[in-house]
């Protein structure tokens, strides 16, 4: 249901309780309304429900389903999402028959979405149903020159407009332009379109992600998209330049131009802040986090004055976790918060740099955040202004203040 709300012009009815709907549509607009896309609208979710009470669940007649399809189709939706929650799951309600059964009675095209044999399809188990029911509808498309499609479950945080505005900066580099989201907030023309698009990049390598590329290449023939990782840190985003130039040989021309530009900008992000940091001395105290790469290279280019890398043990311990060369800088496995005290006691830290900061900040350490939300070049600016600003704060917690 999820998935299905962020398509503008198709209405999605859940055959369950009033009350499933209703959770939905909650979790849908909480992550809308917190921020989680910064879109100029505030999207109509466009769900239904088929009220299904105890009365129609031993009838199972299909009438409550029918009267859900009327009020969409009222409302002028055409395209309708059913799909079942636990209720009409376990009453095995056919609901590939109704569906065909509405489509043609009303005129309106009733797409059933396929539960998983595990999960409960109302809100995660059906999310390989509606991708399938959504990649079956893409047809061929005369190919529009220097067009790329993301791939991606869902386009919460890097469905941002600021987000989006960083990786198209890194694509234009190669005359690149985004040109759709799978599945971000769309239409079903836009879905139907998908193969106008010259190039597939699929968004960060998880298995879901790599089903939805796969059902892809299957059932429309195109390539198998290019696997990158939403860049963080310059060394990303010369890896989204190489691995493309890599993926499309013909953009290799622009790769060596593209990745001067990219340094270029790094280097006056640096030059910006630099002043504002250099020979300040900072530790990094983290919390299971162990490739702290980019962060570390920023500081080193900015002229901090890196005491310890500490990383604190955290509920979960990663056996293979990758830990990077981070040359001459101090690294301390299993540390503790008395031992930031104690180095402090020595050193006189200026900041801590951590993914624990309500712990650090309450022991009237300044700190800034381990990381941005931000991407790209964009991200890189964001987390080098951060970290100076936090330098420039009077007290470490707001309760000194007082």
């Amino acid at each position: 249901a999820d998935g299905a709300m962020r398509i503008l012009d198709a209405a999605v009815i859940m055959h369950g309780p009033r009350n499933c709907a209703y959770l939905m549509e909650y979790a849908f607009r909480r992550r809308v309304l917190n921020g989680s896309s910064e879109r100029s609208y505030v999207t109509d979710p466009g769900i239904y429900s088929t009220n299904l009470d105890a009365d129609e669940a031993f009838k199972d007649s299909g009438i409550i389903i029918e009267d859900a399809v009327i009020r969409a189709k009222n409302d002028g939706y055409r395209y309708m999402f059913l799909i079942s929650t636990c209720s009409s799951e376990i009453m095995g309600t056919d609901m590939v028959r109704i569906a065909r059964n509405l489509s043609e009675k009303y005129s309106v095209d009733v797409i059933p979405v396929e539960p998983d044999s595990t999960f409960l399809s109302s809100k995660f188990g059906g999310t390989i149903g509606l991708f399938d029911a959504l990649i079956c509808r893409m047809r061929p498309k005369e190919v529009e020159k220097g067009t790329v499609n993301l791939i991606a479950r869902w386009f919460y945080g890097v469905g941002k407009n600021r987000s989006m505005d960083a990786l198209q900066h890194i694509l234009s580099k190669l005359d690149l332009r985004i040109r759709f989201g799978f599945l971000d907030f769309c239409t079903m023309a836009e879905i139907e379109d998908f193969c106008t698009s010259e190039y597939d990049i699929q968004l960060g390598n998880t298995d879901l992600n790599k089903r939805v590329s796969d059902r892809l290449t299957e059932v429309t023939g195109r390539r198998a998209p290019l696997q990158l990782d939403i860049p963080v840190g310059l060394k990303d985003c010369l890896e989204w330049v190489d691995k493309l130039a890599e993926y499309a040989p013909e953009l290799s021309g622009l790769a060596d131009d593209a990745k001067h530009e990219l340094m270029q900008e790094f280097d006056d992000i640096i030059a910006k802040y630099r002043p504002l940091i250099q020979s300040k001395k900072v530790v990094i105290f983290c919390v299971m986090v162990r490739d702290l790469d980019w962060q570390v290279d920023m500081l080193k280019k900015m002229g901090a004055d890196i005491e310890e890398i500490m990383f604190v043990d955290g509920p979960v311990i990663d056996h293979n976790v990758h830990i990077p060369d981070y040359g001459e800088t101090k690294v301390s496995t299993s540390m503790r918060m008395c031992d930031l005290k104690q180095l402090d006691s020595k050193e006189k830290i200026d900041l801590v740099i951590t993914n624990d900061g309500n712990r650090v900040a309450r022991e009237g350490f300044r700190h800034a955040p381990l990381g941005t939300r931000y991407y790209g070049m964009d991200g890189i600016d964001d987390w080098a202004r951060i970290v100076t600003d936090s330098l420039k704060v009077f007290n470490a917690t707001w309760e000194d203040g007082l």
